[in-house]
């Protein structure tokens, strides 16, 4: 089964922003006004939610009536019907709908009926809630233990939006602006009770970038635009990498996630974000060999192997009859999240910074 939620963690982003104001004015030539310089806005992710289904369990595509988060990674609206006879193509595995960005979906869907409704049919791939509901069965709370990180300052996701023409809100469209991710941010302040707060300062570390001390090198870096005042992050080529790191905080040890196809949505005003939608896909391998450290000890790598083997919901490589199976496939995942306006620090630092939220 396919499923969608919510981050970068989530709904999580705290966003800080950074205006380049101008004061509009004659030209050099003593005609016209001069446009306002394009700005930028910098947020943090505050929040993180991954779905959940009834009484907590995991959705179930056939019968979920709310919107899932997460993107069409795979390019197929499988049906819980005809998952079953696409072969490898859907691996198996019918997919939810969204209400979040109603583009994933064929048809009308609305929320508050199975499946979206009879004329709906959903794409999103999101396996991380039946993720969180497998492994909280071995005594791991993986929501809260994302929400606790965020709370503590250990998880900060840092979103910064250039070149943006207006002023965020629901009316902004904006063709071309330039999104940066910076996924390992640092809190600059020594209350963690200010998370959430909007202008906190915060700095990047420099394992969020591809040269150290160069913040115009994030790691996730890609172009993208704003349509009725949400963010849209234009999606990925394919590629070998992965093109996103996200870090899954369990049991003291930071799990990093490396992403395919990464996706990134949010309805941006100056100071926060909400609505927001991250997703992209894991690759079986590490991710098999990354949960295989969070369970009890006793549990055979095989165990795990298999439970993941089931989750596999995206051919990977595709195109290639064996791209579901292990050791190749991808397992989809998705967040919701929220940001807040945040002030990034000019100088990148290494590691948690002492005294500071999050250094504990």
């Amino acid at each position: 089964m396919k499923r969608t939620s919510t981050i970068l963690t989530a709904g999580i982003l705290t966003v800080s922003m950074g205006l380049l104001t101008g004061c509009g004015g004659d030209d050099a030539s003593g005609g016209g006004t001069t446009p306002a310089p394009a700005q930028t806005f910098d947020y943090v992710i505050s929040g993180i939610t991954i779905d959940q289904g009834t009484g907590g369990a995991a959705p179930a595509p056939a019968t979920h009536a709310q919107g899932v988060a997460g993107f069409d990674l795979d390019g197929l609206k499988s049906t819980p019907a005809d998952a079953m006879t696409r072969g490898n193509a859907a691996c198996s595995h019918a997919d939810f709908f969204s209400t979040l960005d109603t583009d994933q979906n064929t048809g009308t869907c609305a929320a508050g009926t199975a499946r979206g409704g009879a004329s709906c049919q959903g794409g999103v791939d999101n396996q991380l809630p039946e993720i969180a509901a497998t492994v909280m069965g071995f005594g791991t709370d993986v929501r809260a233990s994302l929400n606790d990180a965020v709370a503590q300052g250990k998880v900060a996701i840092l979103v910064r939006v250039t070149g943006v023409n207006g002023t965020p809100g629901p009316t902004l469209n904006d063709s071309s602006v330039n999104v940066l991710v910076y996924p390992v941010g640092r809190p600059m302040f020594s209350s963690c009770s200010n998370i959430g707060m909007p202008g906190q300062m915060y700095a990047v570390d420099n394992a969020s970038l591809r040269t150290a001390g160069d913040l115009s090198t994030a790691i996730f870096s890609s172009p993208g635009s704003i349509v009725n005042g949400r963010l849209r992050v234009s999606p990925p080529a394919a590629t070998g990498t992965a093109n996103f790191t996200f870090t899954l905080p369990v049991q003291g040890m930071n799990i990093p996630l490396g992403l395919f196809k990464t996706q990134l949505r949010v309805d941006m005003t100056a100071d926060r974000g909400s609505n927001g939608n991250l997703g992209g896909y894991a690759q079986l391998g590490p991710l098999s060999s990354m949960l295989g450290a969070l369970l009890p000890a006793g549990i055979p790598a095989s165990t795990v192997q298999t439970v993941l083997q089931s989750l596999v919901d995206i051919q990977d490589p595709a195109g290639n009859a064996m791209g579901c199976t292990a050791p190749n496939g991808g397992i989809s995942l998705g967040l919701g999240f929220q940001t807040v306006r945040a002030v990034i620090a000019a100088a990148p630092v290494a590691g948690a910074q002492m005294g500071m939220c999050g250094s504990n």
